[in-house]
């Protein structure tokens, strides 16, 4: 079967969205979202980053895609 998938690199060559059909985050979207939100982003909420789990903003079973900008850390 064949198929398609829309991959963007950034300008050192890491991959910065790769589409909608992975459903879990790579580890280097993991760091990036870390990096990003500095922990868990519920207010009042105190985890760091290094115990937060990373989210979609909207949801996969709804059609949220897998990347950065709907990931999130809670």
């Amino acid at each position: 079967a064949g198929g398609a998938q829309h991959v963007i690199f950034g300008t050192t060559g890491n991959i910065l969205y790769l589409g909608d059909t992975v459903r879990c985050f790579t580890p280097k979207q993991r760091a990036a979202i870390s990096a990003r939100d500095d922990g868990c982003i519920i207010p009042g909420c105190t985890i760091p980053a290094r115990w937060s789990e990373i989210h979609h903003v909207i949801p996969w079973h709804q059609h949220g895609p897998t990347n950065i900008d709907n990931g999130t850390s809670y």
